[in-house]
């Protein structure tokens, strides 16, 4: 499946639902997992929020509107060890 962008991969596009940005907040804990994180503070988690990630790093304007589809349905895989 293509997104918007004509990307191949799967993905969630903000607007997100209460239900996605819940999966997205529990994902972005998880301590087997990498978080997505903000192009300009590489060391930064990102928020996600209803129109998509933000940076918690304050006056960063960095934005990004999607997730991958399984991470936003909170279908990720469990911690193998």
């Amino acid at each position: 499946m293509k997104d918007k962008k004509g990307d191949d991969m799967d993905k969630a596009i903000a607007p997100w639902t209460p239900a996605q940005i819940a999966a997205l907040e529990r994902r972005q804990r998880a301590q087997h997992l990498h978080p997505y994180t903000c192009a300009e503070h590489s060391n930064v988690p990102l928020v996600p929020a209803g129109q998509g990630w933000v940076c918690a790093v304050a006056g960063c304007a960095y934005r990004q509107d999607w997730a991958h589809a399984d991470d936003a349905a909170g279908a990720w895989p469990p911690q193998m060890f």
